[in-house]
């Protein structure tokens, strides 16, 4: 299958999260490398194509916050979708996002970010190349200068880092070059988990970092390396971009299901995961109020959690 874009689909999928530490650390060899940029790359890691559920498109109200009531619940609670990356002069919350966060007692995010340090250390780890290899090993020539060149020429990466850089998996390569291209950034999971801890909520992972990034390692090397010569990285992730801006689910749901080769990811990284995730949620919102804040792509669609918590009962709604 064709991962061209997968690494800027992630941000509205997938999110494995961003812990930023700025002290630098030790990884594998004596090269220092910043913590910050490699745990960085972890949040940013598979397609945006993956919006499609099931080839089955359900209008929506345009929305990125909804509220989950009826069925029993005492007390509502939220649904919320987010982009994993965005430039900080694009970040925005919608109207009644705070005032929904602070009324719930949980947040319930992809993974838990609050991590300790020694387990971020052994993560980065993780997200390095086997045996020492380097991007290189996985290109030909011809690509490999191509790729090369797109990082010293195009982007100005300097050599420094372009030999850190080419020492991870290709997937958080991208990602990292996509950063690279948009400059001072926020996330959404830790804006929100800040809101949370000043407001005393329970921060908690529907599934671990461990699991998302195994998912990652299921993509072959060679397929990810070729998803790096795509110099349309910026242009793709803009264009997604100002249609979450409209908070228009919908539209984005058509415009990544366009590609005919969705079939092939979209079960393991939307669909399964949306029916893992669904008895956590039910469980959570029948304790306590809980605001849940995933990948925008795993609300919409025929498998989406909107519609499947519909199917179940309950009262989803958009908040204006």
């Amino acid at each position: 299958i064709s991962i061209k874009r997968l690494g800027i689909i992630s941000n509205f999928g997938f999110g494995v999260p961003n812990l930023c530490l700025n002290s630098p650390i030790k990884i594998g060899t004596s090269e220092i490398v910043t913590m910050k940029k490699i745990i960085f790359v972890l949040l940013f890691v598979l397609p945006e194509i993956l919006w499609a559920q099931n080839n089955q498109n359900i209008p929506l109200e345009p929305s990125l916050l909804w509220k989950v009531s009826a069925n029993g619940l005492e007390h509502p609670s939220y649904l919320f979708g987010t982009i994993h990356l965005i430039p900080a002069k694009e970040y925005f919350l919608p109207a009644g996002t705070k005032n929904a966060l602070k009324n719930c007692q949980q947040l319930a995010l992809e993974v838990d970010i609050n991590i300790a340090v020694k387990e971020q250390i052994r993560l980065a780890q993780k997200a390095l190349l086997p045996n020492g290899k380097t991007v290189k090993d996985y290109l030909n020539q011809q690509e490999y200068s191509r790729f090369k060149t797109f990082l010293l020429d195009s982007l100005e990466v300097d050599k420094k880092k372009y030999k850190r850089y080419i020492r991870f998996k290709p997937m958080y390569i991208y990602s990292l070059l996509l950063s690279e291209q948009l400059g001072s950034i926020k996330n959404y999971e830790k804006e929100l988990n800040k809101i949370a801890k000043r407001n005393k909520l329970h921060v908690v992972g529907l599934e671990t970092i461990e699991f998302q990034m195994n998912l990652i390692d299921s993509f072959p090397i060679k397929e990810q390396a070729l998803s790096l010569l795509d110099s349309q990285m910026k242009s793709q992730y803009m264009q997604m971009l100002e249609i979450y801006k409209q908070q228009n689910l919908s539209k984005l749901f058509e415009l990544t299901t366009q590609d005919p080769q969705f079939k092939d990811i979209e079960s393991p990284f939307l669909s399964e995961r949306n029916n893992r995730w669904l008895p956590k949620i039910e469980n959570m919102m029948k304790k306590k109020p809980v605001f849940i804040a995933v990948g925008a792509a795993h609300l919409a669609g025929n498998q989406g959690l909107i519609n499947q918590l519909r199917q179940k009962g309950y009262l989803v709604e958009p908040v204006k």
